[in-house]
């Protein structure tokens, strides 16, 4: 963890502070470990969390790792409207390095991930049923805690690739990094903004996104109380939101873009 300004030198986002988390490289070792975890929520509503992680050589100067996630969480809301529960979650996270390093002073580490989610966690409860709808005929309010009275079944999924070739040269007195980054997003959600099983305020919505990232940094690598640090970062972004009609249906304006 790092407090205050840090520049861009752990990433655009660090100018104020940041807690970094570093995974580990590949090893030239074989070695792996496993985890699984099982509960209940409210009911019979299961939690399940399996996680594995190996790793390995697959030559002599080559070795790779394999990291994988599983998450579920079953229903534990009451849906008034259609029966069943809501709330439920289903993560799976695949991520996967490739290092190469064909002498001792240089390496190259090639990342892979793909993540995926599905849920409707955005199942909301109106305080004390005071929700717009609430003196409309025919609207069915929450009585209890755990319930939820929706137009439509609520959709939150989010689905993400990432690459990242990441290069590092150590050199008698300066260190040469490079970081070649791509990421592909896309966040698809229908929320039931007035929390009634009237078709008062659904909130439908796609948003796609694109970008890619190239990093350059010069660094002195003596142990002197003088140390020097120079780059470049280059940031592309494509993205394009898909927003809501103003009637509140189920149907899209005309969707919104830009390139940065």
């Amino acid at each position: 963890m790092l407090r205050g300004p840090q520049g861009t030198t752990f990433g655009r986002n660090a100018t104020g502070g940041l807690i970094n988390v570093i995974t580990p490289d590949p090893s030239f070792d074989f070695r792996g470990k496993a985890s699984l975890r099982v509960g209940r929520m409210r009911r019979e509503a299961g939690d399940y969390d399996a996680r594995l992680y190996v790793t390995g050589p697959i030559s002599e100067k080559a070795a790779i790792d394999l990291s994988g996630l599983f998450r579920k969480n079953d229903g534990y809301i009451d849906d008034l409207v259609r029966g069943g529960t809501l709330g439920d979650q289903r993560v799976i996270d695949l991520r996967s390095k490739v290092l190469f390093k064909p002498a001792d002073n240089f390496k190259v580490v090639l990342t892979g991930e793909f993540f995926d989610q599905q849920s409707t966690t955005n199942s909301p409860q109106p305080v004390d049923g005071n929700t717009a709808g609430r003196r409309f005929p025919g609207v069915i309010l929450p009585t209890g805690p755990w319930q939820a009275s929706l137009a439509e079944a609520p959709v939150l999924n989010l689905r993400r690739w990432t690459f990242a070739l990441h290069t590092k040269l150590e050199l008698v007195a300066v260190n040469l990094e490079t970081t070649s980054g791509f990421l592909n997003l896309r966040w698809t959600q229908i929320t039931d903004s007035d929390a009634s099983n009237l078709r008062l305020g659904n909130f439908p919505a796609i948003f796609r996104s694109e970008s890619g990232s190239q990093e350059i940094k010069l660094s002195s690598s003596n142990p002197g109380p003088f140390q020097w640090l120079v780059g470049g970062y280059f940031l592309p972004v494509r993205w394009q939101f898909l927003p809501p009609a103003l009637d509140g249906r189920e149907s899209y304006s005309p969707p919104s873009r830009a390139d940065a």
